[in-house]
């Protein structure tokens, strides 16, 4: 390989590792939007995993407190929660 060839193949490299980075740096600076926020009381507290989606687009998860309460769990014995799309563009 030619000294020439050398060059070309570094600077095909090169080009391919910059497009990566940048790519890479893209995904990352995406943006979340909180969907609800919790109270504590009848719809839970301190969410505890990721959220399980179905085909119509519900988004299903728990909570490790809040919902209702008795003798073992005094902060509420945590809550299973939907969330629901709304039903047309720009809806609640």
């Amino acid at each position: 390989m030619t000294v020439k060839q050398r060059c070309i193949t570094l600077s095909r490299s090169l080009a391919i590792a910059v497009v990566t980075v940048m790519l890479a740096g893209t995904a990352l600076a995406q943006t979340e939007t909180v969907l609800h926020n919790f109270q504590g009381n009848s719809d839970g507290a301190t969410p505890m995993s990721g959220l399980v989606a179905d085909k119509a687009g519900n988004l299903y998860g728990t909570t490790h407190f809040g919902g209702g309460s008795n003798a073992l769990c005094g902060a509420g014995c945590g809550t299973v929660f939907e969330l629901t799309p709304p039903s047309g563009t720009g809806g609640h």
